[in-house]
């Protein structure tokens, strides 16, 4: 079989609407990622309350990646968190009063700093039936500009690093950055990543050799509960894929016409 089918892209039966957050805090600063980008995906407690409300309202319980049977024509809901800051201890507090569990995808660079879980916080969440994956090592921006190698290095060094902490293999990756190629996918797959999720937001989850791929939709901070309502209830998906297309070629534009004018400059 040649390298461009054993990679082939197939589309999966199941509908999954999954939900990607990263940080519930009522102060900033004190847990995850400090940068000024990192602030719209910070939700205060009452806020986050509020979206778990609407979630609970549709009839589909919350379930985990590895629960669901993706060749069947069924819809589903998934919770993810990504970074590893320290509220994730608050986020699992949260959904285990519904009878939850949820996906936490760590950046293990940032393991024991300041505003990040600590490898005691991650054997907690992971003895109470949270699923723990990798968010990367060092959560490069842009994941899909790495080299092979370097790719190959983020996810082994990270789903490694969790393995020894939880004592299991780690086979969930969140991609840092949210966008990702075929090579983001390759690499994954091949350090025994089993399922992938990315920010890409569609309902439809996809096969890429043996990777599960699986979109996400971040209502941030300050979005209306309608926005909510209307992904617990698989609407809004294709509205949201158009919006994330624009910015990606305006992002990929830019960065073009940047790296052409650095160029320029050094002739």
């Amino acid at each position: 079989m040649s390298k461009g089918n054993q990679y082939a892209k197939k589309t999966l039966s199941a509908r999954v609407a999954t939900f990607m957050y990263h940080e519930v805090t009522d102060d900033p600063t004190q847990s995850g990622f400090q940068r000024k980008s990192a602030l719209p995906y910070k939700h205060g407690t009452l806020e986050f309350e509020r979206h778990l409300e609407q979630i609970r309202q549709s009839s589909i319980t919350p379930n985990l990646a590895h629960l669901i049977d993706f060749s069947l024509p069924q819809r589903n809901i998934m919770l993810t968190f990504d970074d590893g800051g320290k509220s994730a201890m608050y986020i699992a507090d949260q959904i285990e009063k519904l009878s939850w569990k949820g996906h936490f995808f760590i950046t293990t660079s940032m393991i024991s700093s300041r505003c990040f879980l600590s490898k005691r916080d991650i054997i907690d969440l992971d003895s109470r039936g949270h699923v723990i994956g990798s968010h990367s090592h060092t959560h490069p921006d842009i994941f899909y500009n790495l080299s092979r190698q370097k790719m190959i290095e983020e996810w082994q060094i990270s789903c490694d690093k969790l393995s020894q902490i939880i004592r299991k293999p780690v086979n969930m990756a969140s991609i840092p950055g949210g966008d990702m190629n075929m090579l983001s996918q390759m690499t994954a797959s091949l350090t025994g990543i089993k399922y992938l999720f990315t920010s890409e937001p569609t309902l439809t989850p996809w096969l890429t050799g043996e990777l599960i791929c699986i979109g996400r939709v971040c209502p941030k901070r300050g979005a209306s509960l309608k926005v909510v309502r209307d992904f617990v209830q698989f609407r809004g998906f294709r509205k949201q894929l158009v919006i994330r297309k624009t910015k990606q070629l305006i992002k990929r534009a830019l960065s073009s016409l940047y790296a052409w004018r650095m160029n320029r400059s050094r002739r």
